[in-house]
């Protein structure tokens, strides 16, 4: 059996891709490369390759009914040497999340801080200098399991299991229905 690259990310959804999308477009002098809209995500637990993406997903349905659904806020757009990104504002949901995350499935945290960000364009040749202020919200409510397609064309990313935060309440805590939702 052949190894997948695979990554644990959230997904972004409808009308934040599209406000990322229309900042591109009015700063599409900017000569960089864009993320298609369908890659855009934020990174959790980076890539490592496996053979069985079922155990994963496995313990991915472990951790969506252990967690509610947050909102994370986005208030600027900078540029690192390589990327355009908009840097994530840190929250205990978030973070613990993440911890959660490394701890089932096993991975050491990451020796540099969590920086969470999403990825928005890829800088060619020049250096650009971006940092403006925003004002945007989304809400979590799922996690996903990615595979990375490599090519000479760049990344491509493909959602391969889907598990939404559905936190599943003690008994004789407040109820909640709980729905199993999977990416087809």
């Amino acid at each position: 059996m052949r190894k997948k690259r695979i990554f644990i990310a959230i997904p972004i959804q409808k009308d934040l891709k599209k406000k990322i999308v229309e900042w591109g477009r009015r700063h599409k002098n900017l000569g960089v490369e864009w993320v298609a809209a369908k890659n855009l995500h934020l990174t959790l637990i980076p890539p490592w390759y496996v053979e069985n993406i079922d155990e994963i997903c496995d313990l991915l349905t472990q951790i969506g009914g252990n967690f509610s659904e947050f909102k994370i806020n986005i208030s600027r757009i900078e540029s690192s040497p390589k990327v355009i990104w908009t840097p994530v504002e840190n929250s205990i949901e978030l973070l613990k999340l993440k911890e959660a995350l490394e701890r089932i499935l096993t991975k050491k945290p990451e020796k540099r801080p969590f920086k969470p960000h999403i990825t928005i364009a890829k800088l060619r040749q020049k250096r650009i200098f971006v940092n403006e202020k925003i004002r945007w919200k989304q809400k979590v409510d799922s996690i996903v399991l990615m595979q990375s397609h490599i090519s000479r064309k760049g990344s491509d990313y493909e959602i391969i299991h889907q598990q939404f935060l559905e936190h599943i309440p003690r008994p004789g805590a407040q109820k909640h229905g709980h729905i199993s939702h999977q990416a087809p």
